[in-house]
């Protein structure tokens, strides 16, 4: 049998256990680009290699080595599993339940006919609807079955009590990735072709004025919505509205049978007043047949594919234009597969990860955790800005978070779906039934408490994250190999990588939004007026770092504080305090292993969509504006004061 050198213990390779993926190899190399100045790119001197020797699939938009090769291996692994669950006899009945709902994806002929049916009952349940009244208690109906209607809701923890839920009234009628895109005439004229095209698809009759309909009221409600910014700050800002206030404002919205369902103890958050007061309005103003034309487009968009493949076609090539979409549409398997996952990753994952991951060392991760959680309390001990309360408070979030690292270890922290009959002939009867089970979960834990030890995300998962209503830190066996971690590497490489992404994710406990909320999860702030002052002023220069990069300073803010915190800590960790020559070599070791986590190459277009809705910085900004906040970095590659990668002392950053 084939092994993998990933992370250098015994274990049954990713490749292996996949179909072989001819262009990604089993550890990648990163050769360093000699003829590039470190000191003037090192974004360029650590990735240009690997970026330019590598071609991007067409089925695909980016490629970050560090996270993408690890999640092409196991997407290959995924997908060998489930084309083998056609003939393979079902081990349990979780197992039962991901084999029909992926049988039922893979077969196209039934879902081209499942497609025409479901657009013709759509229209003629539409028919049927003689009045506004019963118009909006369609509505009602669906938004509690699974069914799409223009306000939906969501749930999130207290902010004082945080093992119980909160309601989020949320809308998701809007098309474009970005409220900002509606403002650009030529991405609105190609969409709403697009929008035309699929009026005339479904044998509509006026589908240019449908489309107009539709381009029209998105576009008035795109003004009313957050921007992603402004979403990511009002999540962790104190809002509510009432039972009796939301009826009495939203009248049009029908949410009786909904609010019925939320017990009196339950908050509602009032996150989006005037999107939904916009609705509202819409809801009572525009004619019948308006709304009609919307429920159409809305309820059917994300269904249409085998059965249409003109409109698919051309929505298809809309997003590679404008949004950096793929130029062409991975193989079904795939997408049946991805799709699956999206559904019953705690199921899938608590079947493989075990055969892809045998005998993991967790003792190694652990040890690698606990030294990053000390040296962000080392860090904040020496601290000279923050006031006593505050310091103490931000050290206590710190000892105090739970790891949970590697995988789930019971049922509770698995958290898996609930279960449902799955046929093999109704993918989107299926689609319907889970969002439905779905929904009634999330009903039934408004009753609370839920356990703050679920995971929320499955182990196989090339990724990590931190929850501050639970105070923890997440870390999945997914994302730990190589370049982030080599059980054979050094203790200071794989610092530079693994330990950075756990100061990271800890360091979000800390940041522009985490110091809102304290130890035990409670939107608390522990600054004083002072200490936000000093924050303030210390991270207004981050922001100004990177708009400077070209990246959205402010949105960025957060994620670029993570990485500061992570990469600091996880120096400290490797290396102490002060610069030592004899150090030298590993200290640039330990510099360029950071960089290589973040060699990426992806299409224009999806790294300007990534600008605008993506919270993290693009990875050249993420290495080369990081190492200029790095003073070893300097003096480690010998760079002087007029180099690019060398700030001016007083644009230096040190937040804890």
């Amino acid at each position: 049998m084939r092994r993998l050198w990933l992370c250098g213990f015994a274990f049954v390779s990713v490749a292996a256990f996949a179909a072989k993926s001819s262009d990604i190899p089993e550890r990648r190399e990163f050769p360093v680009n000699t003829e590039i100045n470190p000191c003037d790119d090192f974004y360029k001197y650590a990735c240009s290699k690997v970026d330019d020797s590598f071609q991007l699939r067409e089925d695909r938009s980016r490629h970050d080595f560090a996270f993408n090769d690890s999640s092409e291996r196991l997407l290959e692994a995924k997908k060998k599993y489930f084309a083998g669950l056609s003939t393979a006899k079902p081990s349990s009945p979780r197992e039962a339940m991901i084999r029909n709902y992926y049988m039922a994806c893979m077969n196209a002929s039934d879902r081209k006919k499942e497609e025409k049916s479901y657009v013709k009952e759509l229209k003629k349940q539409l028919e049927n609807v003689k009045d506004r009244g019963a118009l909006l208690d369609m509505y009602a109906v669906n938004r509690l079955q699974g069914v799409d209607s223009p306000v939906s809701f969501d749930t999130d923890s207290n902010q004082d009590k945080p093992l119980y839920q909160d309601v989020l009234l949320m809308t998701h009628w809007l098309t474009l990735p970005e409220k900002s895109y509606y403002e650009k005439p030529e991405v609105v004229a190609d969409w709403e072709k697009v929008v035309t095209k699929f009026f005339d698809s479904i044998g509509s009759n006026d589908a240019a004025k449908k489309a107009r309909v539709v381009v029209d009221f998105e576009k008035g409600l795109a003004k009313e919505y957050l921007t992603p910014n402004e979403f990511r700050d009002i999540i962790s800002t104190r809002t509510g509205i009432t039972k009796a206030e939301l009826l009495k404002q939203f009248p049009n919205l029908h949410l009786q049978s909904l609010l019925d369902r939320v017990p009196e103890t339950t908050h509602i958050r009032h996150i989006l007043p005037k999107a939904l007061a916009y609705m509202n309005t819409k809801m009572g103003e525009m004619s019948i047949e308006d709304l009609k034309t919307l429920t159409l487009y809305h309820g059917l968009r994300g269904y249409l594919d085998d059965g249409y493949p003109d409109w698919f076609s051309e929505k298809f090539k809309f997003e590679n234009k404008h949004f950096g979409g793929p130029a062409v549409r991975p193989e079904r398997g795939e997408r049946c597969t991805k799709e699956v996952m999206a559904k019953f990753l705690p199921e899938v994952d608590s079947i493989l990860w075990p055969k892809i991951f045998p005998g993991f060392p967790k003792d190694k991760i652990v040890a690698l955790s606990e030294k990053i959680r000390t040296a962000i309390q080392t860090s904040l001990k020496e601290n000279k800005w923050l006031s006593a309360k505050a310091r103490k408070e931000a050290t206590l979030k710190i000892k105090t978070a739970n790891l949970q690292l590697v995988s789930p270890e019971n049922d509770e922290e698995w958290d898996f779906r609930p279960m449902g009959e799955y046929v093999l002939e109704g993918p989107i009867k299926n689609s319907i039934q889970f969002i439905h089970l779905m929904i009634e979960k999330d009903l039934n834990e408004l009753k609370g408490p839920v356990s703050s030890k679920r995971w929320g995300m499955g182990p196989l998962t090339i990724n990590a994250y931190y929850n501050p209503a639970y105070n923890k830190f997440v870390l999945p066996v997914g994302i730990l190999q190589y370049p982030f971690f080599d059980v054979n590497g050094s203790m200071e490489i794989n610092l530079a990588a693994a330990g950075t992404v756990i100061g990271h994710e800890l360091g979000h406990g800390i940041d522009d939004k985490g110091s809102r909320y304290d130890s035990k999860g409670m939107l608390k702030s522990w600054m004083t007026p002072a200490d936000l002052k000093g924050f303030k002023e210390r991270s207004s220069k981050l922001v100004e770092q990177f708009t400077k990069a070209g990246m959205n300073g402010e949105f960025t803010l957060g994620e670029n504080i993570g990485d500061l915190v992570g990469l600091t800590a996880s120096h400290w960790a490797a290396f102490g305090n002060g610069y030592k020559e004899k150090n030298k070599d590993m200290e640039k070791a330990f510099f360029t292993q950071y960089a290589r986590v973040w060699c990426e190459v992806q299409r224009p277009k999806y790294a300007e969509a990534r600008i605008k809705s993506d919270p993290h910085s693009l990875s050249v900004a993420r290495v080369n504006e990081q190492m200029k906040q790095q003073p070893n970095f300097r003096k480690a590659f010998m760079c002087k004061d007029t180099d690019a990668m060398v700030l001016p002392k007083d644009k230096l950053v040190r937040i804890w």
